[in-house]
């Protein structure tokens, strides 16, 4: 498993349909049995562009990677950004970043009536 990045094990765990993070390794590659590939579905961070997507590419088979690729390529032109509690658009609500995967959740799905003064993790984030 990739042990430098916080957001790698987010991120993977975002896509992985069963397993942990942690049983996948570039020896134990996660295949497209195992990684959500509905473009409709995808994580919201994938379209973020301070993530670097490429550092999952030695942790999926080629297939799963190709796949993946087309897909956030897809959803890229969606630009769709739902929250992952209610699975809507966040645009046409208050809402908020997660620091740590970069998601975009609704304020009324993460109980928030304002703007947190320190930095916001989500409920996944803060058992990581």
């Amino acid at each position: 498993m990739y042990k430098g990045n916080i957001v790698f094990i987010v991120l993977l765990g975002h896509l992985l349909l069963r397993g942990r993070p942690e049983d996948i390794s570039s020896s134990t590659p996660a295949d497209v049995s195992n990684i959500l590939l509905d473009a409709h579905n995808l994580p919201s961070s994938l379209l973020n562009k301070i993530v670097v997507v490429d550092i999952l590419k030695p942790y999926l088979t080629p297939l799963a990677w190709k796949n993946l690729k087309v897909s956030i390529k897809k959803r890229n032109k969606m630009s769709l950004w739902a929250c992952p509690v209610c699975s809507t658009n966040t645009v046409s609500s208050r809402s908020i970043e997660c620091e740590s995967c970069l998601e975009w959740f609704h304020f009324q799905c993460v109980r928030l009536s304002a703007i947190p003064k320190k930095t916001w993790f989500c409920d996944k984030c803060c058992n990581v």
